[in-house]
């Protein structure tokens, strides 16, 4: 999956242990709130990159929460990936 602009995960229910599953895809933009984020190991994220937070949390502690929720397969690199393209941008207030 490719999205050129802002990809929305907001006031999302999941149910019966769904899985989000972004691996191999690419987005602009996430729009995003913890409340939709899934239960653990349930996110698989290998290979997602990412420009942009455009809404949701977007500090450093918060999108290592999130990026925990990943499941164990694969090479669990979204940081390394992304930040190898110079398109990490994380902002926070106080040091991880």
């Amino acid at each position: 999956m490719a999205v050129e602009y802002g990809f929305f995960w907001q006031n999302v229910e999941l149910q019966n242990g769904a899985t989000v599953d972004l691996n191999a895809s690419s987005v602009h933009g996430l729009l995003d709130d913890e409340n939709s984020w899934p239960q653990p190991g349930r996110l698989a994220i290998d290979g997602f990159t990412y420009c942009d937070f455009y809404a949701g949390p977007s500090d450093a502690r918060s999108r290592l929460r999130w990026i925990g929720l990943a499941s164990l397969g694969g090479t669990r690199d979204p940081i390394g990936t992304t930040a190898a393209r110079g398109r990490v941008r994380l902002r926070s207030s106080t040091a991880i």
